[in-house]
């Protein structure tokens, strides 16, 4: 049954049936627990890094330049790794 259908059958402006369903569906949404994700903070460990030459013939997928620093990111790089180096970045910026 359509809501014109309905709305005439029962004796309802389609205006009034569309502003309830607007009203209804906003205390509902209101009425939905907001889940609460908390970011655990952990600390982060620096490891001394052996500097090396650069691999010839390797392109970095991703470089990020910063005022003191160039971090280049190859590909293959492990997702663990990038995402430690991203929140090394994020505390220190």
């Amino acid at each position: 049954m359509s809501v014109s259908s309905w709305c005439k059958q029962n004796g309802f402006a389609e205006q009034t049936y569309y502003r309830y369903l607007k009203r209804f569906r906003q205390q509902l949404c209101e009425s939905l627990p907001v889940p609460v994700v908390e970011q655990e903070k952990s600390m982060v460990t620096f490891s001394k890094l052996e500097v090396k030459a650069p691999i010839p013939d390797t392109k970095a997928a991703v470089i990020i330049r910063l005022p003191n620093a160039t971090l280049e990111i190859n590909e293959g790089a492990s997702q663990q790794n990038v995402q430690a180096v991203l929140l090394a970045l994020q505390s220190v910026c």
